[in-house]
């Protein structure tokens, strides 16, 4: 008995420890995910999905989407309010979740391997989507006060033909950014701004897929 202990105790330790070979620490300094951040409150309670119950609810006043979240589907937090801008200059606000029923959105960083290496495939992600799902970024180690590492994201994107927005951090996405003990971290969002369920944590592709095509009923990638 104490041996197959032993056996499934090493076994589990090897599958998390392939799991994160996928993942960077989130580094130091106080705009990059960090270990131990505690983050601003979002993604850490679930409420066995009431809150997603009344998300759906919400989109289905007049003149609202029709889209209704899958079954099951639990809210897990709630994204914070920003103003901000992306890699390029162009402003945004937490208003970008409302224009779609399902945003994935990828926190990565300039000094991740991982996060580099699965961004044409994002990209493929994110031109396959359909209208009312996107993809967006957020660079865990380039600040509106602090872009000294502005132009290695700029050219990470470029290389890679990326076409969806990386944001940079403002004070709440800062926070929000240290909850996050590694990178690639990848949470879904609702246009009511709702965390969907529990993050994907590494570079882990095909769960990006699965995620997608279990809130996108009908929808496959192909």
């Amino acid at each position: 008995m104490k041996t197959r202990k032993l056996a499934a105790a090493a076994a589990a330790f090897l599958l998390s420890s392939t799991l994160l070979l996928g993942a960077c620490g989130g580094g130091s300094g106080e705009n990059t995910a960090n270990q131990g951040g505690s983050g601003n409150g979002a993604a850490v309670e679930e409420n066995n999905g009431s809150g997603a119950q009344g998300a759906a609810e919400n989109n289905g006043g007049e003149g609202a989407s029709t889209y209704v979240l899958p079954e099951g589907t639990k809210v897990t937090g709630t994204m914070p309010s920003f103003a901000t801008e992306d890699l390029t200059g162009k402003t945004y606000t937490q208003d970008l979740f409302a224009g779609k029923d399902i945003t994935m959105v990828n926190v990565w960083g300039t000094f991740c391997g991982p996060c580099i290496k699965e961004m044409p495939s994002l990209e493929q992600l994110s031109k396959a989507l359909p209208d009312n799902a996107q993809i967006i970024g957020i660079l865990c180690d380039v600040s509106l006060n602090d872009k000294s590492s502005l132009a290695a994201g700029v050219q990470i994107v470029e290389d890679a033909g990326v076409t969806f927005p990386s944001l940079l951090l403002d004070t709440n996405l800062g926070a929000f950014t240290q909850q996050f003990m590694f990178v690639p971290t990848t949470v879904f969002v609702d246009s009511q701004g709702n965390i969907l369920d529990d993050p994907v944590v590494g570079a882990v592709f095909d769960s990006y897929v699965e995620r997608m095509e279990q809130y996108l009923p009908g929808w496959t990638f192909n």
